[in-house]
Protein backbone atom coordinates (compact mmCIF):
# COMPACT_ATOMS: atom_id res chain seq x y z
CA UNK A 1 0.00 0.00 0.00
CA UNK A 2 1.32 3.38 -0.71
CA UNK A 3 1.07 6.12 1.22
CA UNK A 4 0.78 9.84 -0.09
CA UNK A 5 0.85 12.94 2.56
CA UNK A 6 -0.47 16.20 1.59
CA UNK A 7 0.66 19.88 2.81
CA UNK A 8 -1.27 23.09 1.35
CA UNK A 9 -1.70 26.04 1.99
CA UNK A 10 -5.59 25.62 0.86
CA UNK A 11 -7.32 25.47 4.18
CA UNK A 12 -9.03 22.47 5.69
CA UNK A 13 -12.52 23.31 4.29
CA UNK A 14 -11.13 23.79 0.57
CA UNK A 15 -12.93 22.13 -2.05
CA UNK A 16 -9.52 22.17 -3.93
CA UNK A 17 -8.67 19.51 -1.00
CA UNK A 18 -11.15 17.56 -1.94
CA UNK A 19 -10.44 17.46 -5.66
CA UNK A 20 -7.02 16.36 -5.24
CA UNK A 21 -8.31 13.54 -2.94
CA UNK A 22 -10.79 12.61 -5.43
CA UNK A 23 -7.61 12.34 -8.29
CA UNK A 24 -5.88 10.59 -5.99
CA UNK A 25 -8.22 7.92 -4.86
CA UNK A 26 -9.61 7.38 -8.53
CA UNK A 27 -6.00 6.78 -9.49
CA UNK A 28 -5.38 3.85 -7.57
CA UNK A 29 -7.52 1.81 -4.20
CA UNK A 30 -4.13 0.58 -2.64
CA UNK A 31 -3.50 4.18 -1.00
CA UNK A 32 -3.49 5.70 2.11
CA UNK A 33 -3.79 9.73 1.98
CA UNK A 34 -2.47 11.53 5.02
CA UNK A 35 -3.13 15.33 5.62
CA UNK A 36 -0.02 16.67 6.76
CA UNK A 37 -1.05 20.07 7.17
CA UNK A 38 -3.51 22.32 5.42
CA UNK A 39 -3.80 25.40 7.58
CA UNK A 40 0.16 27.04 6.28
CA UNK A 41 0.05 30.75 6.16
CA UNK A 42 -0.59 31.93 2.79
CA UNK A 43 2.51 31.24 0.28
CA UNK A 44 5.28 30.86 3.54
CA UNK A 45 7.23 28.04 1.93
CA UNK A 46 9.39 28.12 5.34
CA UNK A 47 6.66 27.35 7.43
CA UNK A 48 5.77 24.45 5.19
CA UNK A 49 9.23 23.41 5.36
CA UNK A 50 9.55 23.58 9.31
CA UNK A 51 6.50 21.31 9.72
CA UNK A 52 7.70 18.63 6.52
CA UNK A 53 10.80 18.21 8.58
CA UNK A 54 8.56 17.82 12.57
CA UNK A 55 6.77 14.63 11.10
CA UNK A 56 8.82 12.91 8.07
CA UNK A 57 11.14 11.14 9.88
CA UNK A 58 8.08 9.62 11.15
CA UNK A 59 6.82 7.81 7.72
CA UNK A 60 8.08 4.49 6.31
CA UNK A 61 11.04 4.56 2.90
CA UNK A 62 8.52 5.37 -0.24
CA UNK A 63 6.53 7.88 0.79
CA UNK A 64 5.29 10.34 -0.91
CA UNK A 65 5.16 13.89 -0.01
CA UNK A 66 2.84 16.39 -1.96
CA UNK A 67 3.39 20.14 -1.00
CA UNK A 68 1.86 22.82 -2.54
CA UNK A 69 2.22 26.34 -1.47
CA UNK A 70 1.11 29.23 -3.08
CA UNK A 71 -0.67 27.68 -6.17
CA UNK A 72 -1.50 30.63 -7.73
CA UNK A 73 1.92 30.67 -8.91
CA UNK A 74 2.42 27.29 -10.16
CA UNK A 75 1.37 27.42 -14.18
CA UNK A 76 4.46 27.31 -15.75
CA UNK A 77 6.66 26.58 -12.94
CA UNK A 78 8.59 23.34 -13.28
CA UNK A 79 7.36 20.46 -10.69
CA UNK A 80 9.94 18.77 -9.58
CA UNK A 81 10.38 14.86 -7.78
CA UNK A 82 12.80 14.92 -5.01
CA UNK A 83 14.16 11.80 -3.68
CA UNK A 84 15.74 12.34 0.04
CA UNK A 85 16.55 9.80 2.75
CA UNK A 86 14.33 7.03 1.13
CA UNK A 87 11.46 9.49 0.68
CA UNK A 88 10.12 11.33 -2.20
CA UNK A 89 8.72 15.11 -2.20
CA UNK A 90 6.85 16.44 -5.40
CA UNK A 91 6.90 19.98 -5.31
CA UNK A 92 7.21 23.02 -7.15
CA UNK A 93 10.63 24.87 -8.41
CA UNK A 94 9.81 27.20 -5.45
CA UNK A 95 12.93 26.89 -3.20
CA UNK A 96 11.35 25.09 -0.91
CA UNK A 97 13.21 21.32 -1.13
CA UNK A 98 16.38 23.45 -0.19
CA UNK A 99 14.85 24.47 3.23
CA UNK A 100 13.57 21.04 3.90
CA UNK A 101 17.05 19.58 3.11
CA UNK A 102 19.46 22.34 2.72
CA UNK A 103 22.39 19.99 3.17
CA UNK A 104 21.72 18.99 -0.41
CA UNK A 105 21.25 15.34 -0.14
CA UNK A 106 19.02 14.44 -2.94
CA UNK A 107 18.24 13.46 -6.18
CA UNK A 108 15.96 15.99 -7.89
CA UNK A 109 14.12 14.45 -10.94
CA UNK A 110 11.62 17.03 -13.52
CA UNK A 111 8.22 15.99 -14.73
CA UNK A 112 9.18 15.56 -18.43
CA UNK A 113 5.47 16.49 -20.00
CA UNK A 114 3.52 18.83 -17.99
CA UNK A 115 0.04 19.07 -19.39
CA UNK A 116 -1.91 22.93 -19.93
CA UNK A 117 -3.76 23.08 -16.71
CA UNK A 118 -4.69 25.90 -14.11
CA UNK A 119 -4.88 23.61 -11.35
CA UNK A 120 -1.63 21.94 -11.03
CA UNK A 121 -1.80 20.14 -8.16
CA UNK A 122 -4.80 17.89 -8.85
CA UNK A 123 -3.40 17.73 -12.53
CA UNK A 124 0.03 17.20 -12.45
CA UNK A 125 1.32 16.45 -8.75
CA UNK A 126 -1.44 14.13 -7.82
CA UNK A 127 -1.12 12.38 -10.71
CA UNK A 128 2.61 11.49 -11.05
CA UNK A 129 2.32 10.68 -7.71
CA UNK A 130 -0.06 7.80 -8.23
CA UNK A 131 2.07 6.83 -11.66
CA UNK A 132 5.37 7.04 -9.38
CA UNK A 133 3.64 4.07 -7.26
CA UNK A 134 3.01 2.29 -10.43
CA UNK A 135 6.32 2.82 -11.48
CA UNK A 136 7.61 0.70 -8.11
CA UNK A 137 9.14 4.50 -6.90
CA UNK A 138 11.00 4.71 -9.77
CA UNK A 139 11.33 7.97 -11.01
CA UNK A 140 13.48 7.71 -13.86
CA UNK A 141 10.53 6.23 -15.84
CA UNK A 142 8.75 9.14 -15.55
CA UNK A 143 11.35 11.89 -14.73
CA UNK A 144 14.06 13.44 -15.94
CA UNK A 145 17.08 13.94 -13.59
CA UNK A 146 18.34 17.24 -13.25
CA UNK A 147 20.67 19.36 -10.85
CA UNK A 148 19.74 23.59 -11.73
CA UNK A 149 16.62 23.76 -9.07
CA UNK A 150 15.99 27.20 -7.07
CA UNK A 151 17.09 27.46 -3.62
CA UNK A 152 16.29 29.81 -0.77
CA UNK A 153 18.14 30.78 2.40
CA UNK A 154 16.64 29.15 5.65
CA UNK A 155 16.25 32.19 8.71
CA UNK A 156 19.31 31.34 11.17
CA UNK A 157 19.45 32.76 14.47
CA UNK A 158 21.98 35.71 14.58
CA UNK A 159 24.78 36.01 17.54
CA UNK A 160 25.19 39.96 18.67
CA UNK A 161 27.50 40.13 21.50
CA UNK A 162 25.40 38.58 24.63
CA UNK A 163 22.27 38.58 22.82
CA UNK A 164 21.16 35.40 20.74
CA UNK A 165 18.11 36.44 18.25
CA UNK A 166 15.85 33.77 17.05
CA UNK A 167 12.39 33.96 15.52
CA UNK A 168 9.11 32.12 15.84
CA UNK A 169 8.40 30.25 12.30
CA UNK A 170 5.80 27.83 13.61
CA UNK A 171 2.66 28.14 16.34
CA UNK A 172 0.64 24.85 16.79
CA UNK A 173 -3.30 24.73 17.81
CA UNK A 174 -2.35 24.36 21.21
CA UNK A 175 -0.55 27.99 21.66
CA UNK A 176 2.74 25.93 21.28
CA UNK A 177 5.56 28.63 19.81
CA UNK A 178 8.38 26.67 17.66
CA UNK A 179 11.77 28.69 16.86
CA UNK A 180 14.60 28.40 15.08
CA UNK A 181 16.92 28.00 18.05
CA UNK A 182 18.42 24.41 17.28
CA UNK A 183 20.21 22.73 20.21
CA UNK A 184 23.56 23.50 18.46
CA UNK A 185 23.57 26.93 18.25
CA UNK A 186 21.80 27.77 21.95
CA UNK A 187 24.52 25.25 23.36
CA UNK A 188 27.41 27.05 21.22
CA UNK A 189 26.53 30.48 22.34
CA UNK A 190 25.49 29.85 25.89
CA UNK A 191 28.56 27.40 27.14
CA UNK A 192 28.31 26.73 30.92
CA UNK A 193 27.11 30.53 31.19
CA UNK A 194 23.94 31.92 32.99
CA UNK A 195 21.08 32.95 29.99
CA UNK A 196 17.42 33.85 29.99
CA UNK A 197 15.09 33.69 27.07
CA UNK A 198 13.09 37.33 27.23
CA UNK A 199 9.40 36.29 26.01
CA UNK A 200 8.04 39.69 26.48
CA UNK A 201 8.79 42.66 28.61
CA UNK A 202 8.27 41.51 32.11
CA UNK A 203 8.52 38.15 31.67
CA UNK A 204 11.41 35.55 30.78
CA UNK A 205 12.89 31.70 31.66
CA UNK A 206 16.35 30.71 32.75
CA UNK A 207 16.58 27.35 32.14
CA UNK A 208 15.81 24.62 29.35
CA UNK A 209 13.78 22.17 30.99
CA UNK A 210 14.04 18.23 30.11
CA UNK A 211 9.92 17.43 29.77
CA UNK A 212 7.40 18.88 29.92
CA UNK A 213 6.17 18.14 33.12
CA UNK A 214 8.91 19.79 34.61
CA UNK A 215 6.98 22.29 35.53
CA UNK A 216 3.07 22.49 37.78
CA UNK A 217 0.40 23.06 35.62
CA UNK A 218 -0.07 26.94 34.14
CA UNK A 219 4.00 27.26 34.10
CA UNK A 220 6.04 28.28 31.12
CA UNK A 221 8.27 25.73 29.59
CA UNK A 222 10.93 25.95 27.32
CA UNK A 223 12.22 22.70 26.06
CA UNK A 224 14.29 21.56 23.05
CA UNK A 225 11.89 19.25 21.07
CA UNK A 226 12.52 15.66 19.19
CA UNK A 227 14.04 17.95 16.31
CA UNK A 228 16.33 19.56 18.44
CA UNK A 229 14.48 23.03 18.09
CA UNK A 230 13.32 25.61 21.17
CA UNK A 231 9.59 25.41 21.82
CA UNK A 232 7.76 27.46 24.21
CA UNK A 233 4.63 26.03 25.83
CA UNK A 234 2.35 26.71 29.27
CA UNK A 235 1.97 23.08 30.61
CA UNK A 236 -2.04 22.68 30.13
CA UNK A 237 -1.98 26.61 28.69
CA UNK A 238 -1.49 28.23 25.53
CA UNK A 239 1.98 30.43 25.14
CA UNK A 240 1.47 32.05 22.15
CA UNK A 241 -1.77 33.46 23.84
CA UNK A 242 0.08 34.99 27.00
CA UNK A 243 3.29 35.98 25.60
CA UNK A 244 1.65 37.47 22.30
CA UNK A 245 3.61 34.67 20.38
CA UNK A 246 2.94 34.96 16.84
CA UNK A 247 4.79 33.58 13.98
CA UNK A 248 8.09 35.60 12.43
CA UNK A 249 7.97 37.24 16.08
CA UNK A 250 11.58 37.52 17.42
CA UNK A 251 13.09 35.40 20.31
CA UNK A 252 16.10 36.41 22.61
CA UNK A 253 17.89 34.70 24.77
CA UNK A 254 20.91 36.89 27.02
CA UNK A 255 23.50 36.01 28.67
CA UNK A 256 23.78 37.44 32.44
Amino acid sequence: MGIITLTTDFGIDSHYLVSVKAVLFSGSSDIRVLDISHSIERFDINEAAYVINLVRKDFPANTIHIIAIDTESLEGQRILCVKSQGQFFIVPDNGIISLIEPDGYYEVFEFKRQPDSSFIVRDVMAIQAIELIKQNYQPEKLFGKTDGINKKLAINPVVNNDTLQGTIVYVDSYGNAFTNITRTAFDDFVKSKKFRIILSHFEFVDKIHRKITDEAEGQTVCIFNENGYLMIRINQGKASQLYNLRKSKPIMIELL
